[in-house]
């Protein structure tokens, strides 16, 4: 298999998907941010479990 079939990066083909990748990191900033002023942390899945996490930590942006 040639490496030019295979796309890293492809685009949702149903419409109502097209924006949902960028709406669940929005959500996620949005949540840490939230947890940081009141909880001080988050729920994460990570590994196959849920784990709390420190608000600051992970991926921002």
């Amino acid at each position: 298999m040639s490496s030019q079939n295979q796309k890293s990066t492809r685009k949702p083909r149903d419409p109502d998907l097209a924006g949902a990748a960028v709406a669940m990191r929005w959500a996620a900033k949005r949540a840490r941010r939230r947890a940081a002023e009141t909880t001080g942390s988050v729920a994460v899945y990570k590994d196959g479990k849920i784990v709390q996490e420190k608000a600051g930590k992970g991926k921002s942006g």
